[in-house]
């Protein structure tokens, strides 16, 4: 997918005191997203047959670049100096937390994708013999929630603005 077909973003309304795409159904409360929010929209994807996998890597230049993704990735960097390398699939990760958002990270399905990548990401770091923290699923749980919190934070600040 080197183009991104029509179809595959939500197309958001006004309904009250919410944005509703017209597609999938999607509910963001204003209170979370001032502005038109972005994201991949369910019904679309489906219709096409492409996973948000395959719409963040086949859209990397549309990706939102602030979002739960981008606020994990400063805390490991800033906390703990973990910085995705070469060969990881940090920053897809994070292009896809941001795309989905705060709510998806914290759905089990979102938070065990999540996991699963930071806790295999880990375990390749630790074979290859960097000095890395132990893992810990209860901590990872808990930076995830962190950065949906600041993302949250963040977006309603920018919305005041």
């Amino acid at each position: 997918m080197s183009d991104v077909p029509p179809g595959l973003f939500c197309v958001w309304t006004e309904d009250g005191e919410a944005w509703k795409c017209e597609r999938c159904g999607a509910i963001v409360p204003k209170s979370v997203s001032a502005e038109r929010p972005f994201a991949g929209c369910r019904k679309g994807m489906a219709a096409a047959g492409v996973t948000p996998t395959d719409l963040v890597q086949a859209a990397p230049r549309q990706m939102p670049e602030i979002g739960p993704g981008t606020e994990l990735h400063r805390m490991l960097a800033n906390w703990f100096g973990i910085v995705p390398s070469a060969n990881c699939p940090c920053r897809a990760m994070a292009a896809k937390m941001n795309l989905l958002g705060p709510d998806w990270c914290e759905s089990d399905a979102g938070m065990a994708e999540i996991i699963e990548v930071m806790k295999t990401e880990h375990a390749r770091r630790k074979k290859a013999g960097e000095t890395i923290y132990p893992w810990t699923e209860i901590g990872a749980r808990q930076l995830i929630k962190r950065a949906c919190r600041i993302a949250r934070k963040n977006a309603t600040a920018s919305n005041a603005q």
